[in-house]
């Protein structure tokens, strides 16, 4: 998924809608592939997941950083975040992230500095927070970041 995400960047893409239900696995087993797409069908499934600025496109609310809602602006960084937030879906076994949140209270939680708590499911010993804490960052670094852990597990490291 990360390869996937470091190719859209390459080619000056912003997907703009990073979430589990956008991925799918080509095979069970150790040679599986994460295959980023972009399901529009999953909307009508997932209506109130979205919400729609301005009257234009509905965007997917509870994937998105604190500077997509105040400023509009969508850039790798904001695939990054959402990339955190796919993680912590995977680790809470396909819990909707800020599960019982509206979407404007979300709008408000991540603006104003509020995050994803850690899911229940995840033993300490094993916990994703540390990535997730810089996933989830306001530094401009995350695009870096990115790039970084794509070369380290492309590396096995």
């Amino acid at each position: 998924m990360l390869s996937g995400c470091e190719e859209l960047n390459r080619q000056k893409y912003i997907h703009r809608d990073l979430a589990a239900r956008n991925c799918l696995l080509t095979e069970k087993g150790p040679n599986r592939v994460v295959k980023i797409g972009d399901f529009g069908m999953a909307r009508d499934i997932y209506e109130n997941n979205y919400y729609r600025k301005g009257g234009r496109a509905k965007l997917p609310v509870r994937w998105m950083p604190p500077e997509a809602f105040l400023d509009g602006l969508f850039t790798a960084k904001t695939d990054v975040w959402s990339f955190g937030v796919v993680l912590w879906e995977i680790s809470s076994f396909g819990m909707l992230p800020y599960f019982g949140v509206d979407n404007f209270d979300v709008m408000g939680l991540v603006t104003s500095g509020g995050r994803l708590d850690p899911p229940n499911s995840v033993p300490y010993e094993v916990s994703i927070l540390p990535f997730l804490l810089i996933l989830f960052s306001k530094s401009c670094i995350r695009k870096l970041i990115l790039t970084k852990k794509v070369a380290r597990t492309n590396a096995g490291i």
